[in-house]
């Protein structure tokens, strides 16, 4: 509802418009007027000079006793002749235009009379006006006293308010200064200290939180496991048979095979067969699994589980990711997941989908799967071979792509922070020959991830070929790209 102070304040305005519209009505009327009345002074002028010298005409072609009117006593006759015979002894030297008013009418026209009548009429209605205007103007004047004792008003109550206010205020500063120093200071305690206990509980209760989740986790993670080696190994059955079933050696590690004379040294021809058919056999399981693989066919489960894996605000188990995507991830105050952009997207879909269960479960152990399946050394070889190149070029690529965040977990309590897995992955479980499988180098981030893998360097006539290793590396970042749209379709 309008208060009081503004629907005095709306009268006040329109009123003032009203004043300020009949202002400059009246001073239009006035500047008329003026002008009306100056004509008529000048047209009344005209007329009286017309009418003198008519006048002026008949007294000299007349005598003054002519002049007399019909009708008048002797006495008023006598006083008429007496005046016209001195107006008329006078008339060099007389400045005035009317002789007698009775006398000039009857003298007059009747059209003359006509506009004298007319005249007379013009000026009782401009006395009339002139009454009605000045009686307009004291009413404005009235109402302009009203409104300045409304303003007084108003102003007053105003004022009045503004005490009120102002000592309600006072009353109110003085109730505070009566509080005792007690229990201000607790007040002030419990302030302080409020948010740390709240902040502290939160933890608490997340902490409690991930537990649960941790124990749900392990639990769903080998049901999806079961149906992700299924679902890919009978998709990709005749890419993997090819694999197993090759009679040549793909291994391009030097001194691995023996000759007549010891390790045997591989030639530049022997090396390039060997890394064409490393590029056909896995560019042709990476193919497969980007031409078959659909939204529609993937195990619900799975897509469930790498959406958990790859969302903002959701918590991780303890012990399942590699120290090297620990070290490129960004984690919130409880220990939560953020800023999950493409790369690390797709970096937790790789490191599980392509290196726990296609690298690990399936092309490094394909006995595993088959239990009654042949195993040779140059099986061995070969598989270990196109599992070491897959391994290394998923870490380059997400070296680049992901790169490491600096203390990511340095303002966690160690109740929050994200552990990696106890132990890598291993390569082979059972080496045939000890001397041949474990002729290594020094320890390398890749054995974090899976130990027992070729180095790069030893891999380093396959990587050298860099149209190899780029042909590979591009059906990789297909087969995410694609993976991480199906992410983004749920």
């Amino acid at each position: 509802m309008e208060s009081g102070e503004s629907r005095v304040r709306r009268i006040l305005l329109k009123q003032t418009a009203f004043l300020e519209q009949i202002h400059g009505t009246m001073k239009k009327e006035a500047e008329r007027h003026e002008r009306e009345e100056r004509l008529r002074l000048e047209r009344r002028i005209e007329q009286l000079e017309v009418q003198q010298r008519r006048h002026l005409s008949r007294l000299q072609s007349f005598s003054p006793v002519s002049m007399i009117p019909i009708g008048r006593s002797p006495c008023e006759r006598a006083e008429l002749s007496a005046r016209n015979s001195n107006l008329q002894e006078t008339f060099g030297e007389m400045t005035c235009r009317v002789i007698d008013e009775e006398t000039v009418e009857e003298v007059m026209s009747p059209v003359e009379k006509k506009k004298v009548k007319r005249k007379k009429t013009e000026r009782r209605e401009s006395k009339v006006r002139e009454k009605q205007e000045d009686d307009e103007r004291r009413r404005i004047e009235e109402k302009g006293k009203e409104q300045e004792e409304m303003a007084k008003v108003m102003d007053e109550m105003r004022r009045i308010a503004k005490e009120r206010e102002q000592r309600a205020k006072e009353k109110v500063a003085a109730r505070l200064r009566k509080l005792k120093a007690r229990r201000r200071l607790r007040i002030f305690l419990w302030a302080i200290v409020f948010p740390t206990f709240l902040f502290s509980e939160v933890r608490k209760k997340m902490a409690k939180k991930r537990e649960s989740i941790s124990s749900v986790f392990s639990t769903m993670l080998n049901d999806v496991r079961a149906q992700t080696l299924d679902f890919l190994s009978s998709m990709l059955a005749e890419p993997l048979r090819k694999i197993n079933e090759e009679k040549s050696q793909m291994c391009v590690v030097s001194g691995l095979e023996k000759g007549l004379f010891g390790p045997k040294a591989l030639s530049n021809s022997e090396l390039e067969t060997r890394c064409r058919l490393i590029k056909e056999r896995l560019g042709s399981l990476l193919s497969t699994l980007c031409d078959r693989i659909k939204a529609e066919d993937c195990p619900p489960q799975l897509l469930s589980l790498l959406t958990t894996l790859t969302s903002n605000q959701s918590y991780l188990p303890q012990g399942f990711l590699f120290d090297f995507e620990i070290q490129r991830l960004a984690f919130t105050h409880y220990g939560t997941l953020k800023l999950m952009n493409g790369s690390r997207v797709k970096m937790m879909i790789c490191f599980y989908v392509v290196v726990r269960l296609l690298l690990h479960q399936i092309v490094l152990h394909p006995w595993d799967l088959r239990p009654k399946m042949t195993v040779t050394d140059t099986m061995r070889r070969n598989v270990k071979t196109i599992g070491s190149v897959l391994l290394h070029v998923v870490v380059e690529l997400f070296r680049t792509t992901a790169p490491m965040v600096p203390n990511n977990q340095v303002h966690l309590p160690m109740s929050l922070k994200l552990k990696p897995r106890g132990e890598p992955l291993k390569a082979e479980r059972q080496p045939v020959d000890p001397e041949e499988f474990y002729v290594r180098p020094k320890k390398t981030d890749v054995d974090d991830i899976i130990s027992g893998a070729y180095t790069r360097e030893q891999l380093s006539p396959f990587f050298d070929r860099s149209v190899y290793s780029d042909h590979i590396r591009a059906l990789l970042e297909h087969f995410l790209d694609r993976m991480s749209s199906f992410m983004i379709k749920r």
